[in-house]
């Protein structure tokens, strides 16, 4: 596996071709990273948007085009005849992800720091009686970055001056068009707009009404760039709206083999691409004898494993970081939930740590990290989850083999219906070579025809840690849900079937305790039944199993106390303990009080009600009494045919029935409110109320009574 190296590799022509060369301090800054020669989309992008044209860029993840808006920025700023006064902004980028924002700011940040002059340390050394030099003002001053982590931006604005704004859809907008916003910051002047990742802000409806938004506050006169490394509908549409006589720049890499036409592919060339074959039950085992068999045979030290949910990366994280072959990992958890320092503190770990292939790390992470990140040096991007939105895959797989360098990207597949994707990735210009299944020995085999024994012994495993903290086996059932409705979501629903999903397989993979109660498995459940002993009985009268028998595996619940299964946070144990003794207090009571406080229950949940919610319970209620009133007015149709001396009318007859109704039924009321009578429900419902009328009063005078109780 390919280490970083000093210089990155180069693909094209090199920066003199530029037709109007750069600036000597870009060039020279350019020369300091290592790119001695543009790439394809670099040397296609960067003339065209220095010039005054908007440019929709279409171009593979890792193929350097961030560089492609910053280096015209850059030069635009430097080659305007007047410098920009403070406040007034230059360019906005919007990024879809703070990490993403952060990138970028780092790499503006590198370009305009290095105009700041550095002290002598030879002078340093001498006259240190001498007053020290006035700071003279930046050529330059340095760009800001606006997200959820930025505590003050006006006033970071108002100190740096800066002309060049970073940041992610919502808090841009808030910044720009807040009132404060529109005072301090200037955007009269703006030269350039840049969307990066333009197909992921725009398939959030919130993003996309926040992009929107700041577009229109923007002047017109301005140009306006597009980069991503797929196109959508909404995309174009944003196109035709923003951009004016756009200039399309799409970067296609191909392939030839011998004897072979020349194909076109969506992932850059030097990624290996491979998919993995296992049943649902050894997806973990899968996972954990990748990591080491990369470490061993090609000296692997960087890892990227994406999962669907952020309950998934949480819990695993957890297990992950307890098992014995991956004692000597360094794992890191990265997703949407977490706070925004967390995740910048998680982020610049994992880059920064000094990983090799005696000591590797991982960052276990869900789509947050799919888009944009550079990881630099990343071997191996596995995917334990195939992604919601076909999109992202690309994305995920190019979070390596990026700037030429060569990597590795596996994604692992369920037995069966999933192998389908295979194909459907090849119709999207993304082909996949088999990876072998992995045995105990680390070698790659076929897949076993029954499951695999290290599975089971990696789910005795993770019970066991399970057992020490209840929190985890919390922590697992919530990955397991959340995953199960991560996978209904899929939008290649034709391959990604719930009703295919072995649930008890998954929970094998999971290291469940036990089966959440979950109506799909219950569902689930009855079809397995159902399939087995159709099975069985075609097997019984010696008949010939056609279609291929399904594998199903057996599952048994861990033997747990669940009362005594305690948790190893003292607190949150407290209050199990505080909840089961309410329980138990519940249970001795009479039926006659459980019924009351069920009544009492539900009192309050309707009491909590929002309007459109009871208004619409309202009008539920007058069409049953409507449908009602048709029916006995039928029946008494009816009735007057077989009987016409009847007297009796429809509304005396709906009389009668209420009445007989009303005594068989003592405790219940004819429309839907509740399941006691009416007159004591409203006696409960005074009781609630006077009850909620003392706890506050309680409340008042444990804060000391209202703000103006001193006052005479």
């Amino acid at each position: 596996m390919d280490r970083p190296i000093g210089a990155a590799p180069a693909f094209g022509p090199s920066w003199s071709s530029i037709n109007t060369p750069l600036s000597p301090w870009i060039t020279e800054v350019i020369d300091q990273m290592g790119f001695s020669k543009m790439t394809p989309v670099q040397s296609g992008t960067i003339p065209r948007a220095i010039k005054n044209q908007d440019c929709v860029v279409e171009a593979v993840t890792g193929s350097g085009k961030t560089l492609s808006f910053v280096i015209p920025v850059l030069e635009r700023m430097s080659r305007k005849e007047s410098r920009y006064k403070k406040g007034e902004l230059a360019a906005v980028i919007i990024a879809p992800t703070r990490e993403l924002a952060t990138q970028i700011h780092d790499v503006f940040h590198h370009f305009l720091s290095s105009l700041i002059p550095k002290p002598d340390p030879e002078l340093d050394g001498e006259n240190q009686s001498s007053p020290p030099p006035t700071p003279t003002e930046p050529l330059y001053p340095l760009p800001i970055l606006v997200t959820s982590g930025t505590p003050t931006p006006y006033e970071t604005f108002l100190s740096l001056g800066s002309n060049i704004l970073i940041g992610t859809p919502g808090r841009l907008a808030s910044f720009l068009l807040s009132p404060r916003g529109m005072s301090v910051v200037k955007v009269s002047e703006l030269d350039v707009l840049v969307l990066d990742e333009a197909d992921r802000l725009l398939s959030s409806p919130d993003h996309r009404r926040d992009v929107e938004r700041i577009m229109r506050h923007l002047p017109k006169q301005r140009r306006t760039h597009l980069f991503s490394a797929t196109m959508t509908d909404a995309v174009e549409e944003i196109i035709g709206l923003g951009l004016r006589n756009p200039v399309r720049i799409v970067v296609n890499l191909k392939e030839q083999k011998r004897g072979e036409e020349v194909k076109e592919r969506r992932t850059p060339t030097a990624l290996q691409n491979t998919h993995l074959i296992c049943r649902q039950a050894e997806k973990t085992l899968q996972l954990i004898r990748l990591l080491r068999s990369e470490v061993n045979k090609n000296e692997a030290a960087k890892f990227v494993v994406f999962f669907s949910t952020c309950a998934a990366v949480d819990y695993f994280y957890r297990i992950l970081s307890r098992l014995s072959p991956l004692s000597s990992y360094h794992l890191t958890s990265l997703h949407g939930d977490l706070p925004p320092r967390i995740r910048e503190t998680a982020l610049s770990n994992f880059v920064n740590h000094p990983s090799s292939h005696l000591s590797p790390a991982v960052l276990l992470c869900t789509d947050v990290a799919a888009r944009g990140v550079d990881f630099p040096d990343i071997d191996v991007v596995i995917q334990y989850d195939p992604p919601t939105d076909p999109k992202s895959f690309s994305h995920r797989a190019g979070r390596t083999a990026r700037a030429g360098r060569r990597g590795k990207a596996v994604v692992l597949l369920g037995k069966g219906r999933e192998e389908d994707y295979i194909d459907f990735l090849a119709v999207r210009k993304i082909p996949l070579t088999k990876q072998g299944y992995l045995n105990s020995e680390l070698e790659e085999s076929e897949t076993p025809s029954s499951l695999d024994q290290g599975a089971l012994e990696l789910l005795a495993q993770i019970r066991k840690s399970i057992l020490t903290d209840r929190e985890l086996a919390d922590k697992g059932a919530k990955a397991f849900v959340s995953s199960l409705r991560a996978y209904t979501k899929h939008e290649a629903s034709f391959i990604f079937r719930l009703k295919d999903i072995d649930f008890h397989g998954l929970a094998i993979a999971y290291g469940l305790l036990r089966l959440p109660a979950m109506p799909e498995i219950k569902d689930w459940k009855k079809r397995r039944e159902i399939e087995l002993r159709r099975m069985q009985k075609i097997k019984e009268d010696g008949g010939d199993v056609e279609e291929k028998e399904k594998e199903w595996l057996d599952w048994k619940d861990e033997e747990v106390d669940w009362d005594k299964f305690a948790y190893a946070s003292k607190s949150i144990e407290t209050a199990r303990l505080l909840a089961l003794e309410k329980k138990s207090n519940e249970s001795a009571k009479s039926e006659k009080e459980l019924e009351e406080i069920r009544a009492k229950r539900k009192i309050k949940s309707q009491m909590r009600e929002a309007w459109s919610e009871q208004k619409e319970r309202k009008v539920k209620k007058e069409e049953r009494h409507d449908k009602r009133d048709k029916r006995k007015q039928a029946q008494w149709e009816a009735q007057q045919a077989e009987n016409p001396e009847s007297t009796v009318g429809p509304i005396e007859s709906l009389r009668a029935s209420k009445k007989k109704k009303k005594q068989s039924h003592n405790d219940e009321e004819n429309g839907d409110e509740q399941d006691v009578g009416g007159t004591e429900w409203k006696s409960l419902k005074k009781e609630i109320q006077s009850e909620k009328q003392e706890k506050k009063k309680k409340m008042e005078l444990n804060n000391g009574g209202g703000m103006f109780d001193d006052l005479d």
